[in-house]
């Protein structure tokens, strides 16, 4: 059974949906709901500043988004990515939209410190993820994470 990062089970068969339809809850709750997409952490994988858009209605392709949702999403994007920055000028970010699942999610991936023993690439990020799915998750790095939601929350209403 797949779990979140927090050990709350996931019995969604649609993670995206899931999350829509408060079928569990994600580690530090939304940060930012809007008509069409919700930016929350990703609750699986334990990264600090790792921050997931998903869209609220159940799309697999990002052209199978309305003129109008795309240009929600490009906002949402835009915000959330001045968000981090006002969170940590000194992070760079991937952004990935991620279609091979069954539930549109746009990734926006740190690159942080501890991940410098990992190539710099896109085919890394699945192994960074798994690693940090395996790391020990202390209670002192798992409040730093859901800090930086509640932080990010606070914020987006400001940029």
């Amino acid at each position: 059974m797949r779990k979140t990062f927090l050990g709350e089970p996931i019995y969604s068969e649609c993670v995206g949906c899931g999350i829509v339809k408060g079928e569990f809850s994600v580690p530090g709750g939304l940060i930012c709901e809007t008509e069409n997409f919700a930016l929350h952490l990703d609750p699986e994988v334990p990264i600090e500043y790792f921050f997931i858009i998903g869209a609220k209605r159940h799309v697999r392709y990002i052209h199978e988004l309305t003129e109008n949702e795309a240009a929600e999403l490009a906002a949402v994007l835009r915000k959330a990515r001045l968000v981090l920055l006002e969170l940590n000028s000194s992070v760079e970010f991937t952004v990935i939209a991620e279609e091979r699942s069954r539930h549109l999610h746009v990734w926006l991936f740190p690159r942080l410190p501890w991940m410098d023993g990992y190539e710099d690439s896109l085919t890394s990020i699945r192994k960074i993820m798994l690693a940090a799915k395996k790391m020990y998750l202390s209670k002192e790095q798992r409040n730093k994470i859901l800090g930086i939601a509640a932080k990010a929350a606070e914020l987006f209403g400001k940029v």
